[in-house]
């Protein structure tokens, strides 16, 4: 084979390695921003227990409230001055 044949097909692979390289790039973008929750108003409620009751009365049960706003919920794990 001659050396522009060999020209050919390295800048033919390297052109092929890097579609796809841009392709998986702009797929893992997209992904990445369809996670997550909106911000905004509103918050989650979660309820937990612990403690062994067994039935027989006892033990304890909380409820706490997580906001959906990133900066509400910042604010709100801030430690207290």
């Amino acid at each position: 084979m001659s050396f522009l044949t060999w020209t050919y097909l390295t800048l033919g692979l390297l052109g092929a390695v890097g579609v796809v390289i841009s392709v998986r790039t702009s797929l893992n973008r997209t992904r990445s921003r369809a996670k997550g929750v909106d911000p905004g108003q509103g918050a989650t409620l979660v309820t937990g227990g612990g403690g062994a009751s067994h039935g027989a009365g006892g033990g304890y049960s909380s409820a706490i409230t997580v906001p959906r706003d990133p900066q509400a919920y910042a604010k709100a794990m801030a430690p207290k001055k």
